[in-house]
């Protein structure tokens, strides 16, 4: 029995559960450690040895980024895997278990913690994503129960469960290679269907919806999870903003089966009484999650996966997974180049991520001691000078300052001008705490400077490249029905396009940095 298998074959059987799509053995064994203390683990026998070893490597890389309340997982043998028990409350027990569902007190307790633990909330939305996680359902995650029962429980951080499906596209694969001539379950594996809980209007202080409650819909073409840069730029301030309806989730390239991100009922959970708001704070911490994604090196993501299994036992296994890990990595390092704002992100905070990433890893190593004796570095100085080097042009006052005072003009300028629409054309939108009618470019464009003012520096150059764009298209469309005065503001904001690059190049920005805020800032250089 090799590094990764463990002997459950002592274990005493405490009951079986069948509420899973794969039947779950609640078992008991004697502690290693300390022989007075019974532990408790949860047995799974999966359908292929695939699904086990993924479940396994992934399982523990989980429990690298999310910290020592994650539960460790273990193999039997090749297609069984055992999870330590964890005391967490999922978010569909928090609805619909007896003791919770009607309790006020306990729910106002785990949205204190929840909005205490952001951070580790978006770690599990964020690793799950890079892991191609195909069913993080309501029922897979949750908060640890640090102490205590019923209403005196105290809730700490998130942990996730049941990795199975990630490397979806890997099942996928697999199951189509094996599928039988009728077997069409292993064939339509590519085609599950999306399960969701759309934005409802007006949102409710408590959202009750149960899994009842929740709506399908199918797929006719392959399950997609192509991790772009557009994709991660949006979709965090997208639900947020409650625009996560079935339309939305059709034409995403990134698309799970079950997804937080698909479950508005969440949203519930996000009315902040103080600054900083969610906005701010998701943005942010979806960055830090990125980062240690990203800049923890591959060789210490394969220590941990080749320790968690017996890769002798499953080497095409060992060799899928390797491939992933590098795939997606690379990948998603070569999307989030394309973010200025991380960038700078990256270089504002390189010594806090090099210490998250040395901090979870020493824990790693405590808590397991299979994960001794790796003669690396957990932290990827190299990949992080790509960023850091580049974000550090961003990192002065006079280009925030600049591009602060550029945005607040272009809000004053809109604010302040005096539109015109035709009849029946244009869209109200809220300007100065006032309705207003405006052309379609300036609703974008309004739309794009509140949610600048929700996020704030995190999204301080996201925001000046989407005025950019807006603006150049706007200048550049033509209209019959297109009242004079409106053609005339367009050219005047096209005008501050111009300065507004001059400005960054008199100040020592490099063409290559001004560029990647806007392309078209390269025109007037």
């Amino acid at each position: 029995m090799g590094t990764g298998f463990k002997n459950y074959s002592n274990y005493q059987l405490i009951r079986s559960l069948g509420v899973s799509a794969h039947p779950v053995q609640i078992i008991q064994r004697t502690s290693q450690k300390n022989p007075q203390k019974k532990d408790v683990w949860f047995l799974k026998e999966l359908e292929s040895a695939q699904e086990a070893q993924i479940e396994c490597m992934t399982g523990e890389i989980y429990r690298y980024l999310l910290g020592p309340y994650q539960p460790k997982i273990r193999v039997r043998d090749a297609n069984t895997v055992v999870s330590a028990s964890v005391n967490f409350l999922s978010f569909r027990e928090l609805l619909e278990k007896e003791g919770n569902k009607n309790n006020n007190f306990i729910y106002d307790k785990y949205k204190k913690a929840f909005q205490e633990n952001l951070d580790s909330f978006m770690m599990v939305m964020i690793s799950s994503i890079f892991f191609e996680e195909n069913d993080l359902s309501d029922n897979n995650y949750g908060l640890v129960v640090l102490s205590g029962d019923g209403n005196a429980r105290e809730f700490g951080g998130f942990v996730k469960i049941d990795h199975g499906q990630s490397f979806n596209s890997l099942r996928i694969s697999e199951a189509s290679r094996n599928a039988g001539v009728f077997d069409v379950k292993k064939k339509m594996l590519g085609h599950a269907n999306i399960k969701y809980f759309p934005p409802v209007s007006p949102r409710p202080a408590r959202d009750r919806r149960v899994k009842s409650d929740r709506c399908t819909m199918g797929l006719m073409s392959n399950r997609k999870y192509l991790l772009s840069h557009a994709f991660l730029n949006t979709i965090v301030t997208d639900f947020l903003d409650g625009r996560i309806t079935k339309d939305y989730i059709q034409n995403l390239q990134y698309q799970p089966s079950a997804c937080p991100f698909y479950d508005s009922r969440l949203l519930s959970l996000f009315d902040y009484a103080k600054d900083p708001g969610p906005y701010l704070l998701m943005e942010y911490f979806k960055y830090l999650a990125i980062a240690r994604l990203i800049f923890t090196s591959l060789s210490a993501l394969y220590h941990i996966a080749k320790n968690a299994s017996d890769i002798e036992k499953v080497p095409r296994v060992w060799v899928d997974v390797q491939k992933k890990l590098i795939e997606s990595r690379e990948h998603l390092v070569s999307e989030m180049k394309k973010d200025p704002d991380f960038l700078l992100f990256c270089h504002s905070q390189e010594n806090h991520i090099k210490n998250l990433i040395n901090k979870s890893w020493g824990e790693m190593v405590q808590g397991s001691e299979r994960y001794a004796g790796f003669a690396g570095n957990a932290f990827d100085a190299g990949t992080m000078n790509e960023f850091s080097g580049p974000g550090g042009e961003y990192d002065k006052d006079s280009f925030i300052k600049q591009t602060e005072e550029y945005l607040g003009s272009l809000q004053k300028f809109i604010e302040d001008y005096p539109w015109s629409t035709g009849w029946g054309g244009g869209k109200s939108v809220v300007l100065g705490g006032r309705n207003k009618k405006v052309p379609g470019h300036v609703a974008q464009m309004v739309e794009v400077l509140d949610l600048y003012r929700k996020c704030g520096l995190v999204r301080l150059i996201r925001s000046a490249g989407d005025m950019v764009d807006m603006i150049e298209k706007a200048n550049a469309s033509t209209s019959s029905t297109r009242k004079k005065s409106t053609t005339e503001a367009y050219q005047a904001l096209h005008t501050t396009v111009q300065a507004y690059a001059m400005n960054l190049k008199s100040s020592g920005l490099s063409r290559a940095a001004i560029v990647r805020i806007h392309p078209g800032l390269g025109a007037f250089l």
